[in-house]
């Protein structure tokens, strides 16, 4: 049996219209909700800003009434400051390179090892 393609008539496509997605009553509860969260966490915020600054304004005053000659009755505690070393430089790495001789499985674990000997080379004291 023959077909005839070329007298057939042509097939119309057409796209479906895009869904459209309806939002569920629960997003919106959820949206609202964190809404509320952001609001409550700004509020919190700048309540501890509010009050970080009038302790610094306190602070300073106290400064003041010291270098008048006036005792303060509590002193702050002394912070250790880090120091910075700046941009770091290829110098800076202590890079050594060894051979891992022999290993073992680490006792606590399934999926660790411990390295038990290391073939290292010697250290250049040039530096």
């Amino acid at each position: 049996m023959a077909f005839d393609l070329h007298n057939a008539p042509a097939q119309e496509r057409k796209a479906e219209p895009p869904k459209k997605k309806e939002k569920k009553p629960a997003v919106e509860a959820v949206k609202e909700k964190v809404s509320e969260v952001k609001n409550a966490v700004k509020e919190k915020v700048a309540a501890v800003s509010k009050k970080e600054k009038k302790e610094k304004v306190d602070k300073k005053a106290a400064a003041g009434a010291n270098e008048q000659g006036v005792k303060k009755s509590e002193s702050p505690p002394n912070k250790a400051v880090a120091e910075d070393a700046g941009e770091p430089q290829p110098s800076m790495i202590d890079l050594r390179v060894g051979k891992i001789v022999e290993i073992a499985k680490h006792p606590d674990a399934d999926s660790l090892y411990v390295e038990v000997s290391l073939d290292a080379a010697p250290q250049d004291s040039s530096n």
